[in-house]
C-alpha cells in the first residue's frame, strides 16, 4: 500500500512546497519571530511573573502565528491572480516588517523583564517604543511650562 501511495504523497508534498516558494522566506522569518517570541514569553511569564504556564496563551500565539502566515498566503495568492505579483509581494514585506518590528519590541520587553539590570534591553526597548523621544525632550528642557 505505501508504494501505491508514495507517488501521490510526493507530488502532493511538492506541490505544497511549489506553492510556498516565492512566500518561504517571509514564512520563515515569521515562524522564527513567533517562537522566539513565545519562548521569551514563558521565560517572562514562569520566571518573572510567577505564573505557571498558561497552555491557553501558547494555543492563541500558535492561533495569531497560523493567521498571519495564512494571511500572507492568502495576499500572495490573490495579487498573483489579480497579475500585480509586485503588489503582493510589497505588501507581504510590509506586513512581516511590521510583525517583526512588534514582536521584536515585545521579545526586547520580555528580555527587559527577565534581565532587569540590563542597560542594552532597557535602552533597546526605549528606542523601539519610542519611549527615548520623551527622555531627550526631558534632558533638553522642552517640557518646561510656559507661564
Amino acid at each position: 500500500m505505501y508504494e501505491t501511495l508514495k507517488p501521490y504523497t510526493v507530488l502532493f508534498i511538492t506541490t505544497i512546497a511549489a506553492v510556498f516558494n516565492p512566500i518561504q522566506n517571509v514564512l520563515w522569518v515569521l515562524f522564527a519571530t513567533f517562537a522566539f517570541n513565545i519562548f521569551t514569553g514563558i521565560i517572562a511569564d514562569v520566571n518573572v511573573n510567577k505564573a505557571k504556564f498558561s497552555l491557553n496563551k501558547a494555543f492563541m500565539a500558535i492561533f495569531q502565528m497560523a493567521f498571519l502566515m495564512a494571511l500572507v498566503y492568502y495576499l500572495h495568492g490573490a495579487f498573483t491572480a489579480l497579475k500585480m505579483p509586485s503588489l503582493g509581494s510589497e505588501s507581504i514585506k510590509w506586513i512581516a516588517l511590521l510583525t517583526v518590528y512588534f514582536y521584536t519590541t515585545n521579545i526586547i520587553r520580555n528580555a527587559k523583564l527577565v534581565f532587569p539590570k540590563n542597560k542594552l534591553f532597557a535602552f533597546l526597548y526605549e528606542v523601539l517604543t519610542t519611549e527615548i523621544f520623551n527622555r531627550l525632550k526631558s534632558a533638553l528642557m522642552f517640557n518646561i511650562d510656559k507661564k
